[in-house]
């Protein structure tokens, strides 16, 4: 937003002086905590970059800006939310399929989601984001794609808690539609006995492990990353559930490993964070979010994905 304003008010004057732009700027409530140190060297990474251009201590839109803003009289510009971002569906062997939408994508999870596109099903292979593909393979079944409006990806903690409490509950639902009740009936068969005897409840399999947190999005990636440095293994995550696969995947190593996240050395590591940042995917949550400069572009996709206050909270609870 603070991009968009800057770019917003070099077009509104012509040019502006950077110190004009900070005394309007810094008394918007919503920049309050933004430092002028930070302001500054987002000033200096738009003008290196071609965003802005400056002549004669005032600041006007740079080349760059203009390259990818200015299309249709800067309709791009002034419309702070951009069209849908469409994803090409590919198979394995580069047939294309369709497209979906990316408030769709942004919710599938690789090698887990499945989804009805063309008449068939499919489950997701990989998602690249940067150039905009999914990879497929055939799939038993899938759910429908969703071509309406934003809906989050990250459930919060609260939400899958509540959830947890209805599946090792036995309270009765009168109300619920007669499929309705089959599903919760079913889940409570598959997940209530593991959920109540356990405070840590997870599956091994194979080289496979199932952890059910009903932690929510935001923890259960913070827990996926902090996995995949400190264990080494591969860890697929949704609001609920983290499967982890790779060698030596016990009971006893993933206690090892989530002992070790508990504990206090681990959140005060400045090596272990630069690992797990490292491994955010190039989300893009704006169409100004390019303009950032790379560590304000990490900072907002780790503010959406993870929640370390919330996951050492939650581990804290649990043995």
């Amino acid at each position: 937003m603070l991009v968009h304003q800057l770019l917003a008010m070099t077009l509104q004057f012509g040019g502006i002086s950077v110190e004009r732009c900070w005394e309007q700027l810094s008394r918007v409530p919503d920049f309050g905590g933004i430092r002028r140190s930070e302001f500054d060297t987002l000033i200096a990474h738009l003008l290196a970059d071609r965003y802005l251009f400056e002549s004669g201590g005032l600041l006007s839109l740079g080349e760059q800006a203009e390259k990818v803003y200015g299309r249709k009289n800067f309709f791009e510009l002034y419309a702070v939310f951009s069209s849908p971002t469409l994803y090409t569906v590919k198979t394995a062997s580069g047939r294309e399929i369709g497209s979906l939408e990316q408030d769709f994508v942004d919710r599938l999870v690789e090698g887990m989601t499945s989804f009805l596109l063309g008449g068939r099903a499919w489950t997701v292979q990989h998602v690249n984001h940067g150039d905009r593909t999914i990879r497929v393979g055939e799939a038993p079944r899938g759910i429908k794609p969703s071509w309406s409006a934003f809906t989050p990806q990250m459930l919060g903690f609260t939400v899958c808690q509540e959830m947890r409490r209805i599946l090792v509950s036995e309270d009765a639902y009168p109300y619920l539609h007669p499929t309705v009740a089959k599903a919760l009936r079913e889940k409570r068969e598959e997940l209530g006995e593991l959920l109540g005897r356990s405070a840590r409840p997870v599956q091994v399999e194979a080289g496979k492990a199932f952890w059910w947190t009903f932690a929510g999005g935001r923890i259960n990636y913070t827990l996926k990353y902090a996995l995949e440095v400190i264990g080494g293994w591969k860890v697929v995550a949704d609001n609920l559930l983290l499967r982890i696969e790779g060698d030596g995947v016990t009971h006893g190593a993933i206690d090892a490993v989530v002992d070790r996240i508990a504990g206090e050395a681990f959140w005060n590591d400045a090596g272990m964070w630069r690992a797990i940042v490292a491994r955010l995917p190039e989300y893009r949550l704006s169409k100004f979010q390019r303009a950032l400069p790379e560590a304000a572009s990490v900072e907002l996709v780790g503010g959406y994905m993870l929640d370390a206050g919330g996951t050492r909270g939650y581990l804290g609870e649990r043995p």
